[in-house]
């Protein structure tokens, strides 16, 4: 079952590529800038970045306490389908708190090690997560509540593809 996990998470990194492909595409001007947008692309790629950071932080910090015993029931699977849902329109929605801060200016380069660091350890901590806590809730999203690890996998993909057209509005 874990190597499920660690393989759906291959579509977290593919989202990461794709994205860093359309910032290579461009200028450092360019992505810096801010056209009628609240981010520049430097500032989206550190909101992904800052999401799935801070998702891996919040797991770790529970599963170290063995607080990851929050069980999913039909309310939290409806909650999370809506969720879905809503990821595919072209809704905005107010950035939780959490990861609501991003700087102006930023080390592109140190960002992207960043992420690459937070994405090896996320595929490390999938790749040894218990069996028994595959169904328990993970990480409470703000809106949708509490995730399962898989549920949670597909929300930083769905959360990802969110992004896309942004990226694409800005890459322009």
């Amino acid at each position: 079952m874990s190597n499920q996990i660690v393989e759906a998470y291959q579509q977290v990194r593919e989202q990461k590529n794709w994205m860093l492909t359309q910032v290579a595409k461009s200028t450092i001007e360019k992505n810096r800038y801010k056209p009628n947008e609240n981010w520049s692309i430097n500032q989206l790629i550190f909101h992904l970045y800052n999401v799935e950071s801070s998702i891996l932080e919040y797991i770790n910090y529970k599963h170290h306490k063995g607080e990851l015993t929050q069980p999913i029931g039909m309310k939290a699977l409806l909650k999370f389908q809506f969720l879905k849902a809503l990821l595919k329109t072209k809704l905005k929605f107010k950035t939780p708190k959490r990861v609501s801060e991003i700087p102006e200016e930023l080390d592109f380069n140190q960002l992207i090690t960043d992420w690459e660091n937070t994405q090896n350890d996320f595929e490390l901590l999938l790749s040894n997560f218990p069996e028994e806590l595959h169904n328990k809730g993970v990480f409470r999203h703000p809106y949708a509540g509490f995730l399962s690890i898989k549920q949670t996998i597909a929300f930083m993909v769905d959360h990802s593809n969110h992004h896309k057209t942004q990226m694409n509005r800005l890459s322009r």
